[in-house]
């Protein structure tokens, strides 16, 4: 009985996140590639829809706690969500109302909506939005401990599988450096479609995407590379092996030793159990932040795994506004999310989404193609 209730409440839940998404996409698309000016007001509309959820959860009289709702850093207010978020609660959400919001206003692609909720009997703390989480994940080989203890193990995971696995990163400030650390200086570069500051490329046959990480999964086998905390705690339940620690992008960007002495530097620490170093690769607000959510210092420091960063969401829902596919570089991805297809004077969206539930298809992929009246 408790699980056909939970089925069916997660059933509601994802019906309602869906006409969430939907209106998202009708509100966002007359500012799509506006230019830069747009890029907090579509980040506003986009997580001011979702304040949909309060109003439900209540009816069905159910506390919620926010793990992660991506927007602080982009200098949006917390929402009305997340103000009625208890930190006590056994449904977790993770949330990232619009991934990718430079590129929207840019009229670039690669940018989604991404929900993943979830009951579960296991304690969960959130994280501040302004870290991130710097992480090595896979969907054909196990990651063990061993590959995340310094770079030079991560290089060696990249090295005895990059023969049949195409591995992905962002292209981030530490890109350079990080290429260089696995072992592909100076690679050759060959750029694809601009959805953000720098184009999308293939150095080397590793796909280094624009912007936004979450539907990696999807397009490669394999992920070594920084993600923001709300992507990072929805993407450990997405790649079937994953794991990862805390970042600060604040603190790597002034290292003494360079951003790839950071990395280096924190993954041994995290391997070692250090948990008297955590001050040192986080500002004292960020230490203050964290603890204030919960977490210790040992729990800081440690090596993340999917069990221990984020539940086992029963709904995980990415909507697709402008799709992933690299008009350029074609080839690079296993598979493509499509872009919203517009009909009827612009009064009908025809919108993508990837639906993963643990009582539809736990292993698979469910798509919808859901239409988005404009009355």
């Amino acid at each position: 009985m408790i699980k056909d209730a939970v089925r069916t409440t997660s059933k509601d839940i994802a019906n309602v996140v869906v006409d969430i998404m939907s209106n998202i996409v009708k509100d966002i698309v007359p500012l799509y590639g506006k230019g830069e000016g747009a890029e907090k007001q579509l980040d506003r509309l986009a997580t001011d829809r979702f304040d949909a959820l309060v109003p439900f959860f209540e009816e069905k009289k159910i506390k919620y706690c926010v793990l992660a709702a991506e927007g602080e850093r982009d200098g949006v207010p917390p929402s009305l969500l997340q103000k009625h978020s208890d930190n006590t609660a056994k449904y977790y959400i993770s949330l990232d109302p619009l991934e990718g919001t430079t590129s929207a206003a840019r009229g670039g692609s690669r940018c989604l909506l991404a929900f993943a909720g979830g009951f579960s009997n296991e304690l969960y703390k959130p994280l501040p939005d302004q870290l991130s989480c710097f992480t090595l994940a896979s969907n054909e080989v196990p990651i063990e401990t061993r590959d995340v203890e310094s770079l030079k193990s991560v290089k060696s995971f990249f090295l005895r599988n990059k023969s049949f696995m195409q591995f992905s990163s962002l292209r981030r400030r530490e890109t350079e450096g990080l290429l260089e650390k696995l072992g592909l200086s100076n690679p050759t570069i060959v750029n694809g479609e601009s959805s953000f500051y720098m184009p999308s490329a293939l150095a080397n046959e590793v796909y280094l995407a624009g912007d936004c990480s979450l539907p990696l999964f999807l397009e490669t086998d394999g992920y070594i590379g920084r993600s923001g905390i709300a992507e990072a705690r929805i993407e450990s339940r997405l790649w079937k092996f994953w794991a990862g620690v805390i970042v600060s992008g604040k603190i790597m960007k002034n290292y003494p030793s360079g951003m790839m002495g950071y990395l280096d530097d924190r993954l041994k620490a995290a391997s070692n159990g250090e948990a008297s170093k955590a001050r040192y690769f986080f500002t004292p607000q960020e230490m203050t932040d964290m603890h204030c959510c919960g977490w210790s210092d040992e729990e800081i420091i440690s090596v993340l795994t999917p069990k221990s960063f984020s539940p086992d969401y029963t709904t995980i829902i990415i909507g697709s506004l402008s799709g992933t596919e690299d008009r350029v570089l074609k080839r690079h991805s296993k598979r493509n999310m499509l872009p919203i297809k517009i009909s009827g004077n612009r009064k009908k969206y025809a919108i993508q989404f990837y639906c993963k539930n643990g009582y539809v298809d736990r292993n698979g992929m469910k798509v919808i193609i859901r239409e988005a009246g404009n009355g």
